[in-house]
């Protein structure tokens, strides 16, 4: 299982888990882990920060308010960059 800080481009905004993301760049974390039950072995999971500046890469990855995004990631409506 890794976790990877990453950067996070909403496009277009969306509503997840009943809170607003506006359009915008924010920080967010790529978690992978492997899973017989998906292509390569491998689930690939995004969460996106809702601190849009945090204070570094560890707030993130730890303590940072996130919401899984992976859907939105995958339908194009946010972009990793």
């Amino acid at each position: 299982m890794g976790k990877y800080a990453v950067t996070l481009h909403v496009l277009t905004a969306c509503e997840v888990s009943g809170r607003a993301i506006p359009v915008g760049v924010y920080s967010g974390v790529k978690w992978t882990r492997s899973s017989m039950n998906h292509p390569g072995g491998q689930l690939t999971e995004y969460r996106l920060c809702l601190d849009r500046n945090p204070s570094d890469e560890v707030e993130v990855l730890l303590l940072g308010d996130t919401v899984v995004v992976t859907d939105q990631v995958k339908a194009g409506n946010v972009a990793v960059i």
